[in-house]
């Protein structure tokens, strides 16, 4: 995906966030109760266009490693929103 689905446009970034995935409250939380998101959204318009977990960004630059591609950030998202 090059474009937003929504408004077209192809200024597109990713972001990370960090995600409460236990039962504590905030503030209370374990280092094992965070976890990991990655969200691609439009620049323009505001859409969220995809997300995809740590885990599976891990899996991506791992299959990857294995294939003995290049890892580069570039080519790993690319991969993403195939």
């Amino acid at each position: 995906m090059k474009n937003c689905p929504e408004c077209g446009s192809n200024k597109l970034s990713w972001c990370c966030q960090k995600v409460n995935v236990g039962m504590a409250i905030h503030g209370r939380l374990c280092l094992h109760e965070i976890g990991v998101i990655f969200v691609l959204g439009c620049d323009e318009c505001s859409e969220t266009i995809d997300t995809k977990s740590g885990d599976d960004i891990a899996a991506i630059m791992t299959d990857m490693l294995i294939a003995k591609d290049q890892l580069t950030l570039t080519s790993m998202f690319a991969k993403l929103i195939e």
